[in-house]
C-alpha cells in the first residue's frame, strides 16, 4: 500500500486548478474508466474530451470568469461534467436542491445571480415558473428527456460545441462552486469554495481513507450537498 504523500506523488504537480489536476491525473489514466453510472461509463480521457466540448459550448454561449450558472437535478455525470466545464472558464457552479418549491429556487436562482441553468428535463416546469418573474431571465440547457419547448440539451451543446480557443482561463483562487446552507435559522447562505479550497479537501481525503490509485469509491450522497 503506498502513503498518502506517495499517491499524490505519483502524479505531476498541478496549479491548484480542477482543470489541470484532471489533466495531471490523466496523463497516465487515459483509458481507466473514470465514472459509472447506471451502467453507462467513461473513460478518464472520454470525460475529459466531454468537459472540453461543454466548455466551449458555454463560452459560445457567454459565459465567462465569475459567472455563475445553477444545476438543478438529481445525482447526473453531467453535475460533473458542468463543474470541470465552468472550473475550465473560470466560471462559478452553483448545485441547487432538485426538491425545492418554485419560491426556493427563485430566491436561490436571484441571490446568486445565475446567468444559466443546467437542470434535468423534469424539473422544467418548475424552473419555468420559479425564473418567470426574473429581470434577467437565465437560459437553460437539460439533461435527461427530451427537452421541452425551446430548451436545448446538454448532449447537443456538447455535440455542436463550436471550435473556439480554450486558454487555461480558471485560476486556483477563482470560487468554484456556491453552496446553499439548509436555511433552518433564516435564508439559505451562499457558500463560497476556490478551486484550491475543492481540490485541497479532496486530497484530504487521501489521507484519511488512506486512499490508492486503483479504488472505486460509491458516491451516495446528493451532488448539492457539500460532502
Amino acid at each position: 500500500m503506498k502513503s498518502p504523500i506517495d499517491v499524490l506523488r505519483s502524479y505531476r504537480p498541478h496549479n491548484g486548478t480542477l482543470n489541470d489536476a484532471f489533466s495531471s491525473r490523466c496523463q497516465h489514466r487515459t483509458d481507466d474508466v473514470f465514472i459509472i453510472q447506471s451502467g453507462a461509463s467513461l473513460t478518464w480521457g472520454q470525460f475529459g474530451a466531454r468537459y472540453d466540448r461543454l466548455a466551449r459550448a458555454l463560452k459560445a454561449r457567454g459565459v465567462g470568469r465569475g459567472d455563475r450558472v445553477a444545476v438543478v437535478g438529481r445525482n447526473d455525470m453531467t453535475h460533473l461534467l458542468a463543474l470541470f466545464a465552468l472550473a475550465r472558464l473560470g466560471a462559478v457552479m452553483v448545485p441547487m436542491n432538485p426538491h425545492y418549491s418554485t419560491r426556493e429556487l427563485n430566491y436561490a436562482f436571484n441571490h446568486a445571480d445565475v446567468k444559466a441553468i443546467i437542470a434535468q428535463a423534469e424539473l422544467l416546469q418548475s424552473i419555468e415558473q420559479a425564473t418567470q418573474a426574473m429581470v434577467q431571465k437565465p437560459w437553460t440547457l437539460l439533461w435527461g428527456q427530451s427537452p421541452a419547448g425551446n430548451a436545448a440539451s446538454v448532449e447537443q451543446a456538447i455535440d455542436n460545441a463550436p471550435d473556439l480557443p480554450l486558454s487555461d482561463e480558471g485560476r486556483a483562487t477563482d470560487t468554484c462552486v456556491i453552496i446553499y446552507t439548509s436555511g433552518t435559522t433564516g435564508y439559505p447562505k451562499g457558500v463560497m469554495h476556490s478551486q484550491r479550497n475543492l481540490l485541497l479537501a479532496g486530497e484530504a481525503n487521501v489521507a484519511r481513507l488512506h486512499m490508492q490509485p486503483d479504488d472505486r469509491v460509491m458516491i451516495i450522497l446528493p451532488f448539492f450537498h457539500v460532502n
